[in-house]
């Protein structure tokens, strides 16, 4: 695999985020349902740090998928999203989750058909007491898709296998990283998945589909938790 720009910037705390819980208790109906049909394309960043647009724009093709049955977004979605948010025309600096987000909320995401999709709320997972349980309300419970910032850890570089090593926090990270994680409406057969709670819970990377198993892959929620610096979800 290619060498990667890295993107995903820790989002400074503010008390003024909406949380998981708030979105648990009925700030705003979530599409009820997993993930139907096909699993969406997996996007390329190329040698770009727009993984967190990447990752935004990707979680929200599986909504609008959900909602009206077609694949919206793509990889100039992205792109777009990220130049409007950050002002970044270099494709380089990286940026906040919250910061696009916002802006996805506020002026919308390029669809491939020329209009622009708002998102309607968005929700922290952090800080969290236990975050596994978060993160298992909002893909599990809610069925919506967790935005997951992370420090990647140099053992997950490469073509990576569809199933990731567990790793640790104190593992060497290659930088900050942004990518998506959902529940997929069928069962899936997962090589060596005995420390996968849920083995159709899957990753979506923005490497293409030489990344794991075409693009998405399998890796232990302790795993993702431990170097998480950032978890999302949003509404539509």
């Amino acid at each position: 695999m290619t060498t990667r720009l890295f993107g995903a910037l820790p989002s400074p705390h503010d008390a003024r985020d909406y949380s998981i819980a708030t979105l648990a208790t009925g700030a705003k109906p979530p599409m009820p349902g997993a993930v139907p049909g096909p699993i969406p394309a997996p996007l390329e960043q190329g040698l770009t740090g727009t993984c967190v647009a990447q990752a935004i724009v990707g979680a929200a093709n599986i909504l609008w998928h959900r909602k009206l049955g077609r694949w919206l977004f793509n990889e100039a979605s992205a792109v777009d999203l990220y130049v409007r948010a950050t002002g970044d025309r270099t494709l380089e600096k990286g940026t906040y989750i919250r910061l696009v987000l916002k802006y996805a909320q506020k002026s919308g995401i390029l669809g491939m058909d020329g209009k622009r999709y708002k998102i309607a709320t968005y929700h922290t997972l952090l800080p969290s007491a236990n975050p596994q349980v978060d993160i298992e309300q909002a893909i599990g419970v809610l069925c919506l898709p967790v935005i997951f910032g992370i420090n990647w850890p140099q053992g997950w570089m490469g073509e990576a296998p569809s199933v990731l090593p567990d790793v640790t926090p104190f593992d060497p990270s290659a930088g900050g990283h942004a990518f998506y994680g959902f529940r997929y409406a069928e069962k899936h057969p997962v090589p060596g998945s005995s420390t996968i709670t849920h083995p159709d819970d899957g990753i979506m990377n923005s490497w293409g589909s030489l990344f794991g198993n075409g693009g998405w892959a399998w890796a232990s929620a302790s795993a993702l938790v431990q170097r998480a610096f950032d978890l999302w979800t949003f509404t539509i």
